[in-house]
């Protein structure tokens, strides 16, 4: 079976994230035995924000894919060109017990059940170090600016919960190939979104787990690991996404700063810059 999985997170290994499709391969078989994957999701190969590009890769030719993971903010269109459809029996059923609630949102159309969250994600801010940005950035910056500190984290006012629907990552079947496929699909998603899957994941198990990605998987049991608890960061992270509201309301403490993309034109447009994350920086109005 053939997965495209969301490039636009941390590239640690400045590989293409090559390094971590090796490794979701790798575990994905060894859990599963009678299924062999082919993992893509180059972030220099792969547009997942152009609907044309949609249409190919969750299309019966031969540059489909059997599971694609999107943004969230796309599923309304994707169930509309009838690219993917509900399962009335899903593998993994979304609720508000094993999902944060604004991922369960996210995946949900007219009622019915699209996809299976993987990822949630806003803009956060730390007070002290001046550093605002979305929040699967902390990882990059934190990797690359040894000298970087953030010691707090809180989300600015557009980050409340309701707007977190937003910034949703999930896995969605392809409607062509699902029924031909529909046992290998099954077991890649319930390996992909496992809470065990999710800590390799953010814990870097394809570096030997020598760092943090800092990305926030949308499973609730995720954030009880021990580990995770233990950990500053993923413990405000937690607080933060965790509540209903966002985090409070931050308006006046967080209007003194803009993100600049240093694209002029693109300022404060979330889609382009959740594609462009490697340009982002505060900058003191």
């Amino acid at each position: 079976m053939r997965v495209l999985i969301y490039p636009y997170i941390p590239d640690l290994n400045k590989d293409g994230l090559k390094s971590l499709r090796n490794y979701i391969k790798k575990r994905a078989e060894e859990m599963n035995s009678d299924i062999t994957v082919q993992v893509d999701g180059d972030p220099n190969l792969f547009d997942l924000y152009k609907l044309d590009n949609l249409r190919t890769y969750l299309g019966s030719g031969a540059r489909a894919y059997d599971v694609v993971e999107v943004d969230t903010i796309l599923l309304g269109e994707l169930v509309t060109s009838n690219l993917i459809q509900p399962d009335p029996n899903p593998v993994v059923p979304v609720n508000d017990i094993s999902f944060l609630r604004s991922a369960v949102d996210a995946v949900r159309y007219n009622g019915h059940q699209y996809g299976i969250p993987t990822l949630i994600n806003d803009v956060i801010a730390s007070k002290r170090s001046s550093f605002l940005a979305y929040a699967e950035v902390i990882g990059q910056a934190l990797f690359t600016d040894a000298g970087l500190v953030i010691q707090s984290v809180r989300a600015p006012p557009f980050g409340g919960a309701g707007h977190l629907q937003m910034y949703t990552d999930a896995l969605v079947a392809n409607r062509n190939t699902y029924e031909a496929k529909k046992d290998a699909i099954k077991k890649f998603i319930t390996f992909y979104t496992s809470i065990n899957f999710r800590f390799e994941y953010a814990y870097c198990g394809d570096m030997d787990f020598k760092c943090i990605r800092y990305v926030l998987p949308a499973i609730s049991g995720f954030y009880s690991l021990e580990k995770v608890e233990q950990n500053c960061l993923y413990s405000q992270l937690r607080d933060v996404f965790m509540t209903s509201d966002g985090g409070g309301d931050y308006t006046e403490e967080f209007a003194t700063y803009r993100i600049d993309t240093g694209v002029p034109g693109h300022d404060n447009q979330p889609v382009f810059l959740r594609k462009h994350l490697a340009s982002l920086r505060v900058l003191a109005l």
